[in-house]
């Protein structure tokens, strides 16, 4: 491989796990602030790292979280 091409690579996976600390960081915030929706943005930094160089979920993982997840939001918003 081009070595700018790894570096660019690196350099990117990098940028997306910054991207999904601040990410995480703000999904707990929204565990105490009701203006956040704190399981979706944390469901968004788990998108986040499937991007980088060395995906670490599978598909079967994100369809199996992303019903719970939508579960969770739909009773989060009917029970109060």
């Amino acid at each position: 491989m081009d070595i700018f091409l790894l570096i660019s690579m690196f350099t990117m996976d990098i940028f997306l796990v910054i991207l999904g600390c601040f990410c995480m960081l703000t999904a707990f915030l929204g565990t105490v602030l009701p203006i956040l929706p704190g399981p979706v943005i944390g469901f968004v930094w788990l998108v986040l790292l499937q991007f980088t160089a060395h995906p670490p979920f599978s598909l079967r993982f994100f369809v199996m979280w992303g019903m719970v997840l939508g579960m969770l939001t739909i009773l989060d918003y009917i029970i109060p």
